[in-house]
């Protein structure tokens, strides 16, 4: 069975444009399927969670952007046992960046129903107290994730998104917290052994594919099928540099830059000064002056 869990409200409500198609395709072949409508923040999550905790072995097909697939990933009882589907449908789509899946809804469908391709996805997970959260695209700490929390209570992605721009509002939105966010001395530990200091750092990203902020692939070489994790530490660079350097991470040409630094791990730890905005798959994760990200023991199948 397959079940779709779609969001009304991704790409600018288009949404209900795409579902009639997709509905009319699954008739033509006499395919069951069951469809369930996310109608608040975190509902997606629960849809999920009843779904594969009466059968785990349940196929999921998110039909949204980044923000539904985090919260459907947040849902699955067991990964291992779970499939996992998604038609792109947000603003960034930096999921299906990384994964090589199809941004055409029609595409997308195709190669969920044929079902050629199924890679085994690591998911990343971030633990804060008692609490953990799954991330499948990136977990961040500092300026990136004051560009997320700013993009989710700002009108400017709506209105970016309403002439099909959306993937602008990361750069939009940026290009106004460089003014505004002071960088700090943060220290990162990998894998419980190895720990370095960066002074003057904007943002460490967890990465788990290669892109973040709408199609920045701040990680050219990350795959979310390697077991590891990649982390980028922007650290001891101006403003004027990061303003140069952020627009050529679109097309990965930001790597040799000053300041720039890659690492790799299964898990990592960092600290910073000062309470900082947090985000996972572009969501917020609150604030705190320490993220501690890892890897889940078990992969995700996930159709491409």
């Amino acid at each position: 069975m397959l079940n779709f869990i779609l969001n009304p409200s991704s790409r600018s409500r288009s949404g209900p444009e795409v579902w009639p198609m997709i509905q009319r395709t699954l008739h033509q072949q006499s395919i069951p399927y069951e469809v369930f409508a996310s109608r608040f923040k975190g509902h997606a999550t629960e849809i999920a969670r009843d779904i594969t905790e009466k059968n785990p072995e349940e196929t999921l097909i998110v039909v949204g952007g980044d923000g539904s697939i985090h919260e459907v990933l947040n849902g699955i009882s067991d990964l291992s046992r779970a499939t996992l589907g998604v038609i792109p449908l947000g603003s960034g789509n930096d999921f299906a960046n990384g994964m090589g899946i199809s941004k055409d809804p029609a595409k997308a469908l195709q190669n969920i129903l044929r079902q050629r391709k199924i890679a085994s996805m690591d998911v990343g997970c971030v633990k804060k107290g008692k609490t953990s959260s799954r991330f499948a695209v990136s977990a961040g700490i500092g300026f990136d994730a004051a560009v997320c929390h700013m993009a989710l209570s700002s009108s400017i992605k709506n209105s970016l998104n309403a002439v099909h721009a959306g993937s602008m509002t990361y750069s939009v939105i940026a290009a106004r917290q460089i003014l505004l966010y002071d960088s700090e001395t943060v220290r990162v530990r990998l894998d419980g052994e190895r720990s370095f200091t960066f002074p003057g750092t904007w943002f460490v990203a967890v990465m788990n594919q290669c892109c973040e902020g709408g199609g920045l692939r701040l990680c050219p070489d990350a795959s979310a099928t390697d077991g590891i994790l990649d982390v980028f530490v922007g650290a001891g660079v101006t403003r004027a540099e990061l303003v140069t350097a952020l627009p050529l991470a679109r097309f990965g040409l930001h790597t040799k830059y000053r300041g720039i630094h890659f690492l790799r791990c299964r898990s990592v730890d960092i600290l910073t000064e000062q309470k900082r905005p947090i985000h996972l798959d572009g969501e917020s994760g609150g604030t705190d002056n320490v993220l501690h990200a890892s890897l889940e023991p078990d992969t995700l199948s996930v159709i491409l």
